[in-house]
This record gives C-alpha cells, sequence and structure tokens, in this order.
C-alpha cells in the first residue's frame, strides 16, 4: 500500500464518526443486511477495496453468507476475491430474534456452498473455497493483497489464522481483523481473548503499521517480510496438532 493510501486511510478512520447520513446510501448491494457487520464497517471494506489496484487479491476467511464479499467485490470489481468457509452451519444465527440464514435463503434452506454460490451469481471474481481454515487451504502460495479475517474466534484456528494468511501477505499489503471488542468485560459472548492478544501483539510488532480501528474493525499494514517464514512454520505445526487431535478424536 503506498504512502499516500495510507494517509487517507487514517484520515478517513480519524473522521468517519463525523460522517453524516446514513451509511446504507454508499452500500448499492442489496444482500448487506445478510451479513454481522455494522454499517461503518462494511463502508470501511468499501474504501479498503477502492484502494487496491486492479488484479489485487483479497483472501476473506469466514464469509458466512457473502455479504461483505460482495461488499468488496461490488466496491472494486477489479479484484479477485476468495472466501475461505466451511459454508454449512448449525448454529441459528439469531439477530433481533430472527435467522439470518432464514431470512437470506427460506425457512427451510441451511446454509451450504450452493445456497451461498447462488446469492454470489453476480459477481464472476469471488471465488468460494469450502474447507476449514488454514487447514484445508495449506498448499496456498499466491501473494495476498488485503487478507479479511473474520473466522472462528479462537484458538487454535484463529491465531492459525493469522499466521498463515498474513505470512502471504505483501510488503504493503492490508490486514484486516474483525470482532476486536477489548472493552468488553471477560465472559462476554463476544469478547474474544485471542482476537484481543492478537491485536495487541501486532500493535507493538515493528512489522506492522497501526491504521486504525472502526468499531470492531482493525487495520494493519504489512511492512516487513522477514517473519513469513517463520509464521507460516507455526501454521504448519499447529496444522500437525490440529491433525494428530483429530485422530486421537
Amino acid at each position: 500500500m503506498t504512502g499516500f493510501v495510507s494517509q487517507c486511510l487514517e484520515q478517513y478512520i480519524k473522521t468517519l464518526n463525523s460522517v453524516v447520513g446514513d451509511l446504507r446510501h454508499h452500500l448499492p448491494y442489496n444482500m448487506q443486511k445478510y451479513g454481522l457487520m455494522q454499517y461503518d464497517e462494511k463502508f470501511l471494506l468499501v474504501q479498503l477495496s477502492r484502494s487496491l489496484q486492479p488484479n489485487s487479491v483479497i483472501v476473506e476467511v469466514g464469509s458466512f453468507l457473502g455479504s461483505s464479499a460482495a461488499i468488496m467485490s461490488n466496491a472494486n470489481p477489479t479484484v479477485d476475491l476468495h472466501c475461505f468457509d466451511p459454508f454449512e452451519d448449525s448454529e441459528p444465527r439469531q439477530v433481533d430474534g430472527s435467522s439470518i440464514i432464514a431470512s437470506a435463503l427460506g425457512p427451510d434452506t441451511p446454509r451450504s456452498l450452493s445456497a451461498v454460490q447462488a446469492l454470489l451469481k453476480d459477481f464472476e471474481r469471488i471465488q468460494l473455497h469450502q474447507g476449514y481454515s488454514p487447514w484445508s487451504f495449506m498448499e496456498w502460495s499466491t501473494p495476498i493483497d488485503l487478507y479479511f479475517e473474520d473466522g472462528l474466534h479462537h484458538d487454535p484456528e484463529f491465531s492459525a489464522n493469522i499466521d498463515f494468511w498474513s505470512s502471504h501477505l505483501k510488503i504493503g499489503g492490508l490486514l484486516v481483523i474483525h470482532d476486536h471488542r477489548p472493552w468488553l468485560k471477560e465472559g462476554d459472548y463476544l469478547h474474544f481473548p485471542a482476537v484481543i492478544d492478537r491485536v495487541r501483539a501486532l500493535q507493538s510488532d515493528s512489522s506492522w503499521r497501526y491504521l486504525g480501528q472502526v468499531y470492531t474493525t482493525a487495520v494493519f499494514e504489512k511492512l516487513d517480510a522477514s517473519n513469513d517464514l517463520a509464521l507460516r512454520r507455526r501454521a504448519y505445526e499447529a496444522f500437525v496438532d490440529y491433525q494428530r487431535n483429530k485422530l486421537r478424536g
């Protein structure tokens, strides 16, 4: 990411709270209501996606119904967006007493790869990858321009995802982490210690530049790739442990 774009992003984050008007008008894609993000966070994704050059690569872990992927693709149709998710759900995802999945897919349609593909059929440059990240995708080697982490928020999955995917980010690439809520008390169901600990660690890591946070979404710019091999090795070690535990279970 260029210094100019970094400055624009910093200024955007500083002034976001003073933006007047309904942010929904900045989000033309009508599937936005099926996501689990606030409007200001969705608008942040719009701005980040628009900052990328044509043919840039975005990786999103934890795509749910594809709302955030669609928002980024709609904002910048020239990027390639890869979504990694099991695309199956045993949780009802209740919000305001109604199921988001039922609202998006119908009361009798479960979340599945084919169902999400149908929702995203108009977005040719979004590719869905079904599996458990990062365990199912350890052979990935393509450099990444933006990595949006919104998968499982507990370890070992969360830390393994950050280690693996951030090691493939280009220098100047963006790491975007959702659901960072350090203000919540421990024990709250939306308080995620693994996320809080990693964001704190990244803020003091000279390999990363902290650009700011919009509600629960923290943004970092990668400055140094010297730790990439160590991060990848740690992710592989976590994968080996995962396989061992799977065999034992």
